[in-house]
């Protein structure tokens, strides 16, 4: 409680009692002799301040008799100062139990003098002070030393540094600017060194003189000054400068030159800029001490700029790193040396492709190839050469010049000389840049299949009846190299005369195919064989013209229903004949003209299921559900000729397509399975499945898929070519087809077309071969189609399994029109799904119902 009080009290009490006289004084009166309350440390404040400061003064005061403050509630402190020596800013804070620290300050309005005295310290019991405790009042002694103020200083500041380095015989351009501030003090500058120059050297207060150099005379070496000013009070300030007076010599931008780029490609020159320390001009001349690097001008009057160049062909340097010195020399300079470096990147040959592959994967697309090389040397060229060609290789060029716009490389394939298969030759493409020798290996690999003449058909059913014939059949034919194999043709048989057409350009071209039947016997079948020949060495002919040519009697005219249950038909290509069975062990063959059944071809086996013929109607296939089998018939004797096992399990639903692509006999199931006739070798897996169909030619098969939901058709490549060992190659281009509930497909010859018997809506509709966009659908129908077969002709037969409807077998023209319509199934009866056939000239028609029944129908041309 006592501190606080203290310190508050003191406060107020500063505050209302400071003030005072000033000027030396002796203090207040004497104070009374008594035993003082307090006692201070120091016992004499002493201080020593210039004038216009303030000092703080601090002092510790200790309570004497403890006991005479025992029972004070508070306790008023009052420091008197009578004369002004301190400022009413005293600060008391508790030291210890009985001791605290008073801080006094200075005032600064004092003059310089020496002031002292006492100040006196009351302890009061009031505020007013009417009485004091024991002891009280109690003088602090002084003594306070105020002396004279120093001197104003002089500032000096220079706008840039005094110094300055200098060539002999040159002079020094640059001026300083020395500003003067003196607080309103006159004022002059003085220099102990000639070669300083000072101009504008007095003024009063705030100003600025010019400092110069003038070096006239002086010899090499550093030299210092000092440069004075003095103010009129005597004050002084000073600042140095000095100056370096160097020996002449050649100074040159940069410490050297760096030159980097690609061996063989442009290298931009560098201007070097250079002149003489002196800056006085004088006779200058340069050495290089390599070849590859020159300056250009090489001698002439300084200050000057010479062009440096390198050019690595003067050295044929290979790629690396180079140094060399230029040496600048001068009659008034010692000689100068520069270095340069050159640096040079290994260029880079590079090939648009490392490798090459002729003759298409399947080895008969023999098209001119191309890789492009480029050098990274911009617009420099540099020669190259091809070596390592092979015989079946013919390059455009074998040597030339390249640089970094590239050049392209034709390659052309020698189909005639390349042997049958894959051939591998390594070509190596060289450059030759100054000393870098570069080299780029090239693959070529060519595959070659055999060249063959493709027929697109290799079986044509002839006929002639008192009422209508087929008499004439064009086959298209074409080399699989697409170049003219300056082919012919030849008739086995003088009733069937044969003639061609061809286009040199690409080979193809057509046979022309005429019957005669004034010779031939009635009511049997007479066969003949177009045979083709090339007069071109290596081309094969793997195919002959099967022609069977029927001559009836009878023109047919009414329906004939057979006797017998069947559940499976298909038409011989060739012969006017029917092939059906029961899905038991044997296969019945009928005569389409005349109803009658001519064979049975008994014990193929357990179950049979769907069947297939071969394009020239030599050999039919049938599936043995039940044993796991392919089973194969020769048509031409009416026997078993072989079985192929199968290794996966086949059904009712199983399918069988044969066709020819590119003159192989293949047999293709929708279980993703391919077999090569006639030995029934298993190919790679094909991914067909639904129901198959294919152009005559083979090079087209449509897949459809089948069942109660929404299905498409979409159409595939056939290729086999005999690379590798021989390779089949089956790819999808396009995806299309019905909107739902399919059920069965046809494509007409060449595949341009295809047609599919669709279940919503109840139509068969066409579309296009190329990309499966739809047509249209077929005029005439009803619910339900499920059968749909494309004629030799182009006709196009759609059947339906509708109970109630006036037709079920409707005939369309090429064109999509309607021709005329058949009815065969019984009341509440329909056809069996793809159970409808035709004969091989599209003039006469079988079909299976649920009658059950088999009903042949004339169909007429």
């Amino acid at each position: 409680m006592l501190k606080h009080c203290l310190a508050l009290l003191l406060a107020a009490t500063l505050s209302a009692c400071g003030g005072g006289g000033s000027g030396a004084s002796s203090g207040a009166a004497p104070m009374p002799t008594v035993d003082p309350a307090v006692t201070f440390t120091p016992q004499t404040l002493r201080a020593s301040v210039q004038a216009g400061n303030s000092m703080a003064m601090q002092v510790v005061a200790s309570i004497a008799h403890p006991a005479d403050f025992a029972g004070a509630t508070m306790v008023y402190v009052y420091i008197v100062d009578d004369t002004g020596v301190i400022l009413p800013t005293t600060q008391i804070v508790q030291a210890g139990t009985n001791t605290y620290q008073a801080t006094l300050y200075t005032a600064p309005t004092l003059k310089q003098a020496v002031y002292s005295g006492h100040f006196t310290l009351k302890l009061c019991r009031d505020s007013a002070c009417a009485t004091q405790f024991p002891g009280a009042p109690v003088p602090l002694p002084y003594e306070i030393t105020v002396t004279a103020a120093p001197p104003l200083p002089i500032n000096l500041s220079s706008n840039i540094p005094l110094s300055a380095s200098v060539r002999l015989g040159a002079s020094v351009a640059t001026t300083a600017q020395v500003a003067v501030k003196t607080a309103g003090r006159a004022w002059s500058a003085t220099s102990d060194a000639a070669w300083l120059t000072l101009t504008g050297a007095s003024g009063t207060d705030s100003a600025s003189f010019q400092v110069g150099f003038d070096v006239t005379g002086l010899p090499v070496g550093q030299y210092n000054g000092t440069l004075t000013v003095t103010a009129a009070d005597g004050a002084k300030a000073t600042i140095s400068a000095s100056v370096s007076v160097l020996e002449v010599a050649f100074q040159i931008d940069g410490s050297n030159l760096s030159f980097n780029a690609v061996n063989g490609a442009p290298i931009p020159s560098q201007a070097l800029k250079f002149t003489l320390t002196n800056e006085v001009p004088s006779q200058w001349s340069a050495s290089s001490d390599s070849a590859w690097l020159t300056a250009d001008p090489s001698a002439g009057l300084t200050p000057a700029t010479t062009t440096l160049r390198v050019n690595p062909a003067s050295a044929a340097l290979p790629s690396g790193t180079y140094g060399a010195q230029l040496t600048f020399s001068s009659p008034v300079s010692k000689p100068r040396q520069f270095g340069v470096t050159l640096k040079l990147s290994t260029p880079t040959l590079s090939l648009s492709a490392n490798s090459l592959s002729l003759g298409g994967v399947s080895g008969r697309q023999f098209a001119d190839a191309a890789v492009s090389m480029n050098l990274n040397t911009e617009t420099n060229r540099w020669p190259w050469t091809l070596s390592g060609t092979p015989a079946w290789l013919k390059p455009a060029a074998l040597a030339g010049n390249v640089d970094q716009a590239g050049v392209s490389l034709a390659l052309s394939p020698l189909a005639d000389v390349a042997p049958l298969g894959t051939s591998t030759a390594v070509l190596n493409v060289g450059v030759k840049v100054n000393g870098d020798t570069l080299t780029k290996a090239l693959t070529v690999t060519i595959n070659k299949d055999q060249r063959k003449l493709l027929l697109a058909e290799t079986g044509v059913a002839l006929s002639s009846t008192p009422a209508w014939s087929r008499l004439t059949r064009t086959i298209k034919v074409s080399d699989n190299f697409g170049i003219d194999a300056k082919w012919s043709a030849s008739s086995s048989q003088p009733w069937l005369t044969v003639t061609t057409s061809t286009n040199p350009a690409d080979g193809t071209g057509a046979l022309n195919l005429t019957a005669n039947p004034a010779g031939l016997p009635l009511d049997q079948v007479s066969y003949a064989t177009i045979t083709l020949a090339s007069s071109v060495a290596g081309v094969q002919v793997p195919e002959t013209v099967k022609v069977a040519f029927w001559k009836g009697s009878v023109t047919p005219t009414d329906k004939v229903t057979l006797q017998k249950t069947y559940k499976n038909v298909i038409g011989d290509p060739i012969r006017p004949f029917a092939y059906l069975h029961s899905a038991g062990a044997d296969i019945d063959v009928y005569n389409l003209y005349t109803g009658v059944k001519v064979s049975t071809v008994a014990g193929l086996g357990a179950a049979l299921g769907d069947m297939a013929i071969s394009p020239n109607g030599e050999t039919l296939y049938v599936f043995d559900t039940a044993n796991r089998n392919i089973v194969l018939v020769d048509l031409a004797s009416m026997t078993k000729s072989a079985t192929w096992p199968l290794s996966n399990a086949v059904s009712a639903q199983s399918r069988l397509l044969a066709m020819h692509p590119n003159g192989v006999n293949l047999v293709i199931t929708n279980e993703g399975t391919a077999h090569l006739a006639p030995a029934g070798t298993v190919l790679d897996a094909t991914g067909l499945g639904g129901e198959l169909t294919a152009s005559t030619d083979g090079r087209r098969v449509f897949a459809q898929a089948v069942g109660y939901a929404p299905s498409g058709v979409t159409g595939y490549t056939v290729d086999y070519s005999a690379i590798g060992g021989g390779k089949l190659a089956v790819s999808r281009y396009a995806s299309g087809g019905a909107s739902g509930f399919a059920a069965a497909i046809a494509t007409n010859v060449d595949g341009s077309r295809m047609y599919i018997a669709n279940g919503s809506p109840y139509r068969c509709i066409a579309f296009s071969g190329a990309d499966l966009s739809e047509i249209g659908s077929l005029p005439g129908g009803d619910a339900y189609p499920n059968n749909v077969r494309v004629g030799t002709d182009g006709r196009v037969f759609c059947g339906i399994s509708g109970w109630y409807s006036s037709a079920d077998i409707w005939v369309h023209r090429p064109d999509g029109s309607l021709q005329s319509s058949f009815k065969i199934a019984g009341y509440a009866r329909a056809l069996l799904p793809r159970q409808m056939a035709l004969s091989g000239d599209a003039m006469m028609l079988i079909a299976l119902t649920d009658d059950p029944r088999a009903v042949i129908i004339a169909i007429g041309p």
